[in-house]
């Protein structure tokens, strides 16, 4: 008897084991949050962020850092697609995206310290007449542009006025900024929309060809890092912590150092 009910108790402690394990979360889906470590996404977007550059992080990046160290915070960065970013940080699974503008993503919490600015401009074949001065200037052309690229009330005039204007969503991947441009070169769009940076950066990389025109831009953008609001009061917290490291870091000139490594001003 004794012996029959180990055995029966072992197969009830097995099941039980085993109904845990469906009811739990898989780790990837659980958030990776910990009291004193606060956790970062980020994309390949040179020279912003740049994942594969041994002594080119990106200016983003080492301001980000910079500051972070600056006040002795522990934290982490994960390199991860655009579109799966943002959908981390929005759902809480991790605290904070890097790179997104104030101005394009609402959703998140933003501290009062810039990272840094961004322009989006749009691009022609060289031997277009075609410029962008106001929104209206859309009418009859084939724009390509980034899905989820913060493009904020350009994409809501996109929206209203589709009957009148075609666009092409490209998904964010790697040398995206090369097919973007292939795609213009075939005459396949009119004109694409890209940070002014990152075009000037794959030139100077020789990744695309110095064939295309800027035909006008949309205006400087504030470029931050942006926080979930799920548990907002662990956001502001963060966000506290790196306005007052990029304060310090903007004071004794270091920010300012990085961006002259960058050619940005």
């Amino acid at each position: 008897m004794a012996r029959g009910y180990k055995y029966k108790f072992s197969i009830f402690a097995i099941a039980i084991c085993v109904m845990s394990s469906w009811l739990l979360p898989s780790k990837a889906e659980t958030s990776k949050h910990s009291a004193d470590v606060f956790t970062f996404v980020a994309n390949e977007w040179c020279p912003q962020q740049c994942e594969h550059e041994l002594n080119y992080k990106g200016y983003v990046i080492e301001v980000l850092e910079a500051a972070l160290n600056e006040v002795k915070a522990s934290y982490t960065i994960e390199w991860v697609p655009w579109s799966r970013g943002l959908d981390m940080v929005r759902r809480g699974k991790i605290d904070g995206l890097i790179g997104p503008t104030v101005e394009g993503f609402p959703e998140y919490h933003f501290g009062k310290e810039s990272i840094g600015h961004q322009e989006y401009c749009f691009y022609t074949n060289r031997d277009s007449t075609w410029t962008y001065k106001k929104p209206e200037d859309l009418f009859g052309q084939n724009i390509a542009y980034l899905k989820e690229s913060g493009l904020g009330s350009l994409e809501d005039f996109f929206t209203k006025n589709k009957s009148k204007i075609n666009t092409h969503e490209f998904i964010q991947g790697n040398d995206i900024i090369t097919i973007e441009f292939q795609f213009l070169a075939k005459n396949r769009c009119d004109a694409v929309i890209l940070t002014s940076d990152a075009v000037q950066y794959a030139i100077g990389r020789k990744t695309i060809p110095d064939q295309f025109r800027s035909a006008g831009c949309l205006g400087k953008e504030t470029l931050a890092i942006g926080f979930s609001k799920v548990n907002l009061a662990r956001s502001q917290k963060i966000s506290k912590k790196l306005d007052e490291g990029l304060r310090a870091i903007k004071s004794n000139g270091e920010y300012y150092k990085i961006l002259k490594k960058y050619n940005m001003r």
